[in-house]
Order: structure tokens, then C-alpha cells, then sequence
């Protein structure tokens, strides 16, 4: 939701293009035209490069030198699982950071794990909806899930960045051009152009998995219900 919706007003105020997710290897391939910067999705070229190896940092790096060469022209987004705290120090000296993240960690937590099922990342993926009662995260979903929220509190709480966009908050006023003004970015002339991802989700997502209870015992007993507590799931007899 909000890369798309930052990425249609820069586009549309300064010319600046959008990359997606440039760091992710696996899914997103890019090449220098001469001019700019070209970018191919769902690679199967670099599929199957593991993160910790030296083929992915190899890639990591040559992506650098790439945004270097055309400093200023690209917005792209960032998950911290793929870079090393070392290149995410070198972009945050040189370039503006806008970290985004949920209030309600549950809610985060089943969009993830259906992600994780279903091999779908993005809004506008074309492969269909999974059926109701059709998803079983594997038992170490918690704590997956968990790691990459510590890692996101660890470097959030070193870099200190002067931009936040909660979700719930966002949704509680729902003022894009408001949201574009606070972050700095300038004022929207015509906010009915701005662009939008849809809901990848429906909205009760825990009718998506196998055995809802299960789901929720899972985040219960993870360190997540420490960060946001959750009830036990009432599940209605059928």
C-alpha cells in the first residue's frame, strides 16, 4: 500500500522511479540499460541463490555500484532480512529512510504465513486466492516470524529514522496526501491520481487456515504475545 502510493507521487512530482523490492534476489532481476535502471520480476536465474551464501552478496553488491551510478533517480523497498547491517548503514547514508510497520503484530503475523503457504508476496499477483481451510504454517512460523521482528526493533532502534508510518494509524485517518506531506515529500495537487495496492488478504485471514486454533497457539506461545497479546481463537462448532 504505501510503496505504491509514495512511488505514484514521486513519479509524478520528480520523476522518480520505483524499483520495488531491489534487494530481493530471489524474485527480481535488474540490469543497466546505459540510461537507467530495468527491472524483470520472478527471476528463476537467481531463485535458488541462498541469502548467507557469496553469490547473494555478490548480486547485493553489484546492485549498490548500480544505485550509485544513477544517485537520486530510484525509491525502492527494503525488508531487513536482505541485506547485512553493513549495507543497510552504507543506504541510510544515502538515502532517505521510511520504516513502516504494523501495531497489531497477529494481523502482520497470518499475512506472513500466508505468504509463507502460498508463495505469494504481492498484491498484484495473478495467481489465485487460496480456499478457505487450505493453509498449515510449519511449527517454527512463530518464531520465523519473531526473528525478523527483532531484527526490524534492532535496526530501527539504531538508526532512530525520523519517518514512521504505522498502518492502524494510517487506516484511522486514512489522508494520503496528509501522509506524503509528514514525510516530507511536498504537497499533492491531485490526490485522486495517487495509486493504490489492493487488500492482498480477506479481512478475517484466519478462515484461510487449516486449524485456526492451532494458528493462534502458535503466536501465543512465541515471544509475540509478549509484544502484542491475542486471546485464544473461539472456534464455532460445525
Amino acid at each position: 500500500m504505501f510503496y505504491a502510493l509514495i512511488e505514484s507521487h514521486l513519479r509524478s512530482t520528480r520523476g522518480v522511479t520505483g524499483l520495488e523490492e531491489y534487494f530481493n534476489v530471489q524474485f527480481n532481476v535488474y540490469k543497466d540499460t546505459g540510461t537507467g535502471i530495468a527491472r524483470k520480476r520472478r527471476s528463476t536465474e537467481t531463485s535458488q541463490v541462498p541469502r548467507a551464501g557469496p553469490g547473494y552478496q555478490e548480486i547485493v553488491e553489484r546492485r549498490m555500484r548500480l544505485l550509485e551510478n544513477y544517485e537520486g533517480r530510484y525509491f525502492f523497498k527494503v525488508l531487513t532480512q536482505q541485506l547485512t547491517a553493513r549495507d543497510l548503514f552504507a543506504l541510510a547514508d544515502r538515502y532517505t529512510l521510511i520504516f513502516v510497520e504494523r501495531r497489531n503484530l497477529f494481523e502482520q503475523f497470518l499475512s506472513w504465513c500466508i505468504s509463507i503457504e502460498t508463495k505469494v508476496w504481492y498484491a498484484d499477483s495473478e495467481v489465485p486466492a487460496p480456499a478457505p481451510m487450505s493453509l498449515q504454517p510449519p511449527k517454527s512460523a512463530a518464531a520465523d516470524f519473531g526473528f525478523h521482528i527483532r531484527e526490524y526493533a534492532a535496526l530501527k532502534q539504531v538508526l532512530r529514522p525520523r519517518h514512521v508510518i504505522v498502518y492502524e494509524d494510517f487506516l484511522e485517518r486514512l489522508d494520503p496526501a496528509g501522509l506524503l506531506l509528514s514525510l516530507g515529500l511536498g504537497n499533492v495537487s491531485q490526490p485522486d491520481q495517487l495509486r493504490w495496492t489492493l487488500r492482498q488478504n480477506p479481512a478475517d485471514k484466519l478462515t484461510l487456515f487449516r486449524e485456526p486454533g492451532r494458528v493462534v497457539s502458535l503466536y501465543r506461545q512465541s515471544a509475540l504475545q509478549s509484544l502484542f497479546p491475542v486471546r485464544p481463537y473461539d472456534i464455532a462448532p460445525r
